[in-house]
């Protein structure tokens, strides 16, 4: 059947939809993805459905690891032996999570850069603990910890960065001497 949403991204979401035929009790569909070469040696499961019906749809997630390549496919094996597999006929892309890279932390006030410092958009989901720059400037706001994440533009494809602000130190002066 037909996969839609390709380019993928490694860890994003896909339906398998899948016709069978027989009578089965319990059976155990596995949608599985090929090697970047489109290989099914060393195939990885990417969902499971247990169904007594002839057709539906497995949800699943692209390998996280998944390597960028054009020659993807998917198929569904079924825990019945008596029942054949094909793939779905169609060659599917992943493309890379982009690089990313930076310190791990910074202080409430200071300021540091992540990269990549172009190419994308940069955001930060963490009730403002930080905020960033599409150029990849980040400035602590409140101590915590923070996850920022860089879109690219070209792919669509994200890759995220933890950071920690810490609080900044405060001094305890005391008077020495009297009065």
């Amino acid at each position: 059947s037909a996969i839609s949403g390709s380019p993928f991204c490694p860890g994003a979401a896909v339906s398998v939809p899948f016709t069978s035929s027989g009578v089965f009790t319990s059976n155990t569909y596995t949608a599985q993805l090929s090697t970047a070469a489109g290989s099914f040696t060393g195939a990885t499961t990417i969902g499971i459905l247990v169904s007594n019906a002839n057709s539906g749809t497995i949800n699943g997630f692209i390998d996280a690891g998944a390597i960028a390549g054009l020659l993807y496919r998917i198929r569904v094996i079924s825990s019945n032996s008596n029942v054949l597999s094909f793939d779905n006929n169609t060659n599917l892309t992943v493309n890379a999570n982009p690089a990313v890279s930076g310190p791990t932390a910074v202080c409430v006030g200071g300021t540091t850069t992540v990269t990549p410092t172009f190419g994308g958009t940069w955001g930060s989901s963490d009730n403002g603990i930080a905020t960033v720059t599409d150029a990849g400037e980040v400035n602590g706001v409140l101590a915590g910890n923070a996850t920022l994440t860089f879109t690219s533009t070209a792919t669509g494809c994200t890759n995220t960065v933890a950071l920690t602000v810490n609080g900044n130190a405060t001094l305890g002066l005391t008077s020495i001497g009297g009065t």
